[in-house]
This record gives structure tokens, sequence and C-alpha cells, in this order.
């Protein structure tokens, strides 16, 4: 079985049933591993008749109609889980690049005579944030706050008194 999403012809047959520890880790670790799309599930005690030759749960049969089952099934399983890690390896990581709070790696250019800066400056450098003084900050904005706190207040006095005017 390879990565590639399964066509309902090409999947596997997984029996299984709620009933059973074994099924219920194996159905959990398909779908911790993200395999679904590889197996079509039929719960032994909702599907009936199921083949006689299905003696046990879990129990897999595959496209090419060879079975599986006890410890060769999870063999099997956990297989085709690394082959599948294996093919979604990617050239990078997501949040390898430009999501954090700094670059992850050093930049060096040699026409600028060595270290580039990216996105965070430098400790040689003498780097201030320039924000507004408290007390000028709290003079200003206390006014115009103190006229939306009258007028909300006027407003609601208002429609007290007259409801029916909304």
């Amino acid at each position: 079985m390879s990565g590639v999403p399964a066509t309902s012809k090409s999947r596997a047959l997984l029996f299984f049933s709620l009933y059973c520890e074994h099924s219920k880790a194996l159905l959990a670790f398909i779908a911790r591993k993200g395999m679904n799309k590889l197996f079509m599930f039929i719960d032994v005690n909702k599907h009936r008749p199921i083949p006689q030759f299905v003696d046990r749960v879990p129990f897999l049969i595959l496209p090419d109609k060879s079975t599986l089952a006890n410890d060769m099934l999870f063999t099997y399983v956990e297989n085709v889980a690394q082959s599948l890690t294996k093919e979604n390896i990617n050239a990078y990581f997501d949040n390898e690049m430009g999501n954090g709070m700094s670059d992850s790696y050093s930049y060096i250019d040699e026409s600028v005579g060595g270290i580039v800066e990216r996105s965070f400056s430098m400790i040689s450098n003498n780097f201030a944030i320039s924000t507004p003084k408290e007390d000028e900050f709290r003079n200003s904005n206390s006014t115009e706050m103190d006229k939306l706190k009258m007028e909300r207040e006027l407003d609601v006095k208002q429609f007290f008194k007259d409801p029916k005017r909304v």
C-alpha cells in the first residue's frame, strides 16, 4: 500500500469489533497515523453476513485477496505507517522560516561587511521603541473619554424616558 489515497477497489477490508480491545487499539493507531483512507472498515457486530473465513477480529483482507490476523496484521499496519511517514518527509519544516519571534538562521553578506539584519535587531545597535509619555497620553485621552461617557449617560437616560424612540 502506498500513500496515494486508495479507491474503494484498492482499499483493504478491515473487520473489527468495538467489543475487542485489539480492534480498538488498531483503530486508534490507524486514526492517529491518518491512514483511514487506506481501509474499508467493517464492524462485524453491525454488518451481516460476514465471510465464514473471518473467524476473529481484527482481520484484514488485502486488495490481492490475501488475509492477515493477529501479530501479522499489526506488523503490516505498522509497516504501512512507517512507509507513509517516509513518503511525507518535506524539504523544510513549515514553522521553520518566518513563524517565530526571530530568524532561525544567521545571514552573512560579504558585500556589506558581514552580518545582515533580519527580523530582529542586533544587540550592538541602540534600538528604542518610541512611545508617548504616560502623562501626555492620560491627559489627552481623559477628556475624550469623559466626553464619551457623558454622551452615553445622556443616551441611556433619554432611552428610559422615552423607550418607544428606538
